[in-house]
Parts: C-alpha cells; sequence; structure tokens
C-alpha cells in the first residue's frame, strides 16, 4: 500500500472505530445509570492493566508473593478488593441486592464443585 493510499484509509478506519465507540457509549449511557455505565468501563480497563496480577492473587497468592515484589502482590491484593468492593456496589445500583450477591457467589459456588485443583 503506498503512502497516499495510507494516508486516506487510515483516518477513515479509525473514524469508523471511534465512531462506533461514540454511538456504544451513547446508547449505553441512556439505556443503565451513569454510575453504573462509568464502573464498567474502569473496570474492564482494569481488569485489561492487572489480569496476570489479578489471576495470580485469585489461584495462587503464595506464589504472587514469592515471585514478585511485596508491593506489586499488595497491589494487585488490594486491587482485587477494590475491584469486588465496586462491582458489588455497581450491581446493588443495577440489580438489586439478591442478584448481585448471586452473581458474585454463584460462579464460584458452580468452579469449586466441578474442579477440584486448578492444574498446572
Amino acid at each position: 500500500m503506498n503512502t497516499k493510499t495510507k494516508q486516506i484509509v487510515l483516518p477513515l478506519i479509525t473514524s469508523m472505530i471511534w465512531g462506533s465507540a461514540f454511538v456504544a457509549q451513547k446508547s449505553g449511557a441512556e439505556s443503565v445509570g451513569a454510575f453504573t455505565f462509568t464502573w464498567t468501563r474502569y473496570l474492564l480497563a482494569a481488569l485489561a492493566l492487572l489480569y496476570r496480577p489479578l489471576v495470580l492473587e485469585c489461584l495462587d497468592a503464595q506464589f504472587l508473593r514469592a515471585a514478585g515484589s511485596p508491593r506489586s502482590s499488595a497491589l494487585a491484593h488490594y486491587g482485587l478488593l477494590a475491584l469486588m468492593v465496586l462491582n458489588l456496589v455497581a450491581g446493588f445500583h443495577a440489580l438489586g441486592t439478591l442478584m448481585a450477591v448471586g452473581i458474585l457467589v454463584l460462579p464460584a459456588a458452580t468452579a469449586r464443585l466441578w474442579v477440584r485443583r486448578v492444574p498446572a
């Protein structure tokens, strides 16, 4: 692809991507509350940035403490706690008490019944 074509095509692709993101944000903000919509965006960003430490914290916290620095393991631990608390608050706001607690408890209980150990 020559430079002239790139100069035309790349801004069009960028405007299509950002335009669809803005449309999704507008329709999402209209159908759910502002707090829940904003919190969902922050939750997804935090999960994308802290995926590996959060998985290690959930599955093997001792390995995370041994492999990483004490600061990173504490950050993962308290970050996970903060995400859970904010998720509960947003869930209470959007769904109600029983549904919010059920959504948090049922996947963990089901996984505990299905799997006895996590393979290496």
